[in-house]
């Protein structure tokens, strides 16, 4: 019913049924996607390589007696080139495990707000908690956080994000108004 909404227990199943707002941002890596990627580039395997070709000799010498070679050649001061591989990974690991924090931060701070209808009461929530058959109070100066049809009344629209037209779009009963418009 358009006046009364929702009530507690269709919401929990809405939600329960994956019928809700919410959604998971694809593009956020994982912590442990995020040092795989900065540790393991083209550029550290090389390093690497190079470095496994060393070890190689060091152990190839050693066993053949050949210890002072392998000491003037392929010591310790020749592995010296990975120090500046290894700040160079977790420097980038550190930033970027940073600023993955700092977006987390502001998402939460950013997150829309909606006013709907649950057992009789207008209620202001997150968007991400609206549910299918939600009944959604909209005002001037909102902005759609779900495609939505319209049951009652009349309000002109800003397609401008979807559309690129600047102009207002009159919606009446059974329009739809699109996620994105104001």
């Amino acid at each position: 019913d358009i006046h009364t909404g929702l009530d507690d227990q269709t919401v929990r199943t809405r939600k329960l049924e994956g019928y809700d707002n919410s959604f998971k941002d694809k593009n956020t890596k994982s912590i442990p996607r995020i040092l795989f990627d900065n540790f393991f580039n083209s550029f550290n395997i090389v390093l690497l390589s190079i470095a496994a070709a060393f070890l190689f000799f060091v152990i190839y010498l050693n066993s053949h007696g050949y210890k002072d070679i392998a000491d003037r050649y392929f010591g310790f001061s020749k592995f010296t080139f990975l120090i500046p591989m290894l700040l160079n990974s977790g420097i980038g690991s550190y930033q970027e495990i940073h600023s993955r924090h700092v977006l987390k931060k502001l998402k939460i701070v950013n997150t829309s707000k909606a006013t709907v209808i649950r057992e009789a009461k207008e209620c202001t929530i997150s968007s991400q908690d609206v549910v299918l058959d939600d009944i959604l109070v909209w005002k001037a100066g909102n902005q759609a956080c779900c495609d939505s049809i319209i049951l009652e009344g009349e309000v002109e629209v800003d397609e401008s994000l979807l559309t690129g037209e600047s102009d207002y779009v009159k919606k009446r009963k059974d329009d739809t108004i699109f996620s994105g418009s104001s």
